[in-house]
């Protein structure tokens, strides 16, 4: 078998390995690595925990959206690779602490208003209609603002 066909040779992969590749590509947009993430689903002879494997795919996907939601910062997906190679298949998820879970029964207005009370009675009222051309969704909160406004501005 000369170099040329070598080079041709395309790699088999087990069936259980592929379920996982194409619901990991799907999830984390990641398609890089599948020969080296392989190579470690072999290793640790995974075909027989695939329902474990995509139920902690599933459940970290779950964690990182609503993490997204709740504009808290989480890092990239990794490669395929190493999520496999560092067994984080394993990994419970974070649990929310209290003051997460009182947070998110503020809806994103009442926060919204919440962080800016302070800023409006700090502005002039030309910076905040310079503000409201940049940011059309803040309109709200500073209408509702408008009679401490008016108050502060002693109008």
């Amino acid at each position: 078998m000369g170099k040329d066909a070598e080079k041709t040779k395309k790699a088999t992969y087990s069936e259980e390995f592929e379920k996982f590749w194409t619901i990991w590509k799907r999830i984390t947009g990641r398609w890089q690595g599948r020969h080296v993430a392989y190579r470690y689903w072999k290793r640790d002879r995974l075909d027989s925990r695939l329902d474990e494997i995509l139920a902690a795919l599933t459940n970290e996907n779950k964690a990182r959206k609503d993490s997204k939601a709740r504009n808290i910062w989480m890092p990239e997906w990794c490669l395929a690779s190493t999520w496999l190679n560092q067994k984080r298949y394993k990994d419970e998820p974070p649990e929310r602490d209290e003051q997460e879970k009182t947070r998110n029964t503020q809806t994103e207005h009442e926060r919204l208003k919440a962080q800016m009370a302070g800023w409006v009675h700090e502005r002039t009222v030309a910076e905040l209609l310079e503000h409201i051309k940049k940011w059309p969704n803040h309109k709200k909160v500073i209408e509702e603002l408008r009679p401490e406004m008016k108050a502060r501005l002693g109008q």
